[in-house]
């Protein structure tokens, strides 16, 4: 071993790379980090609104808690695996009464995140690949971190869910040979082998060209999502002009109209055409959404160029 170390992972993988990284160690020389986030309080599935979006807090976190309570193996640890048992019972942390209670962004929520003021950007200096996919929850997170990391870093999202870029099911595709381009990031930055990855974009995505509908690209657990690569040089990229638009009563306009109030009678079926936080199949992605637009209060704008 050189003693230069990588590190990697998805989702809780993930958070634990960027963690770590922020501590710095000396041998941890690059990470890969899929699927995650740096900002626990809006992008974890747990705050949504205060709601349990998709149900998938809930279930993690009465999931997780029972593992928590299983007992160590007596062949590993001994005849000290009961006493052990019991303070990990009496010690088991539920983590959805933790959620609940900490609705604000407060120390429960900075702790372990990178964007906060006791944890930033800047601690973290070594390369960092943030990975993405467009059907994932932590599809913001990416060119979030490329524009505020100060270390060498890549970008990529792909029209994915909550995986591995080379993982063709369930969620849509097309996948990519993921497995290639992470050797290609492990060989320049632990062997110090130029395989020219630090010369291309800073930040790939998969462009869109319509939007999914359930059921048109759909193959037995697998559908297409059509498109094609883009590429930016660097991130926030300088072909980007912000744009301000105002909500008014004909909807998003360049200039601010007259203070008018929009009434909304709600209905608690409004959002079932929307895609599931947790995509593991087909029957989770979008369908046709102006059923929900017509039952909403919506501001559109004209076509953009």
């Amino acid at each position: 071993c050189t003693g230069k170390v990588g590190m990697f992972g998805i989702s809780w993988g993930g958070y634990s790379a960027l963690q770590v990284a922020a501590r710095r160690p000396p041998a941890l020389k690059a990470i890969i980090t899929v699927c995650s986030t740096e900002d626990r309080y809006s992008e974890e599935p747990f705050t949504g609104g205060l709601v349990m979006e998709d149900m998938f807090g809930i279930a993690w976190g009465s999931h997780y808690p029972v593992i928590a309570c299983s007992p160590p193996d007596p062949a590993i640890v001994g005849d000290r695996w009961r006493d052990m048992w019991m303070e990990r019972l009496n010690n088991v942390d539920y983590y959805p009464i933790n959620w609940m209670t900490h609705q604000h962004r407060d120390a429960y929520w900075k702790h372990a995140s990178l964007n906060e003021d006791d944890g930033n950007y800047g601690a973290i200096q070594c390369p960092v690949y943030a990975v993405g996919g467009w059907f994932d929850a932590y599809r913001r997170t990416v060119p979030r971190m490329l524009a505020n990391l100060k270390c060498p870093r890549k970008g990529l999202v792909g029209p994915w869910g909550h995986q591995y870029p080379n993982i063709d099911k369930p969620g849509p595709g097309p996948t990519i040979d993921w497995l290639t381009e992470a050797l290609r990031w492990w060989d320049y930055w632990l062997k110090d082998i130029d395989t020219g990855i630090m010369a291309e974009p800073m930040y790939r995505v998969w462009m869109q060209q319509e939007p999914s509908v359930r059921g048109i690209y759909q193959i037995p657990d697998r559908w297409e999502i059509p498109g094609r690569w883009v590429a930016e040089e660097i991130w926030p990229s300088p072909r980007i002009t912000p744009r301000n638009f105002y909500l008014t009563k004909d909807g998003l306009e360049n200039n601010a109209g007259a203070e008018t109030a929009c009434v909304l009678k709600p209905l608690q079926t409004v959002g079932t055409t929307a895609p599931g936080w947790w995509l593991r199949s087909a029957e989770d992605a979008p369908i046709d959404q102006r059923i929900d637009d017509a039952r909403s209060l919506t501001f559109d704008s004209e076509p953009l160029e």
